[in-house]
């Protein structure tokens, strides 16, 4: 696995526990 591969999916892991936790607590992340 590549250093690139590597990069893209924990940026994908960041943008799913992103949404996931703005989902749950919208008003604290404002």
């Amino acid at each position: 696995m590549s250093y690139r591969d590597k990069q893209r999916e924990l940026e994908r892991v960041t943008e799913t526990t992103t949404t996931i936790t703005k989902s749950l607590v919208p008003s604290k992340l404002e």
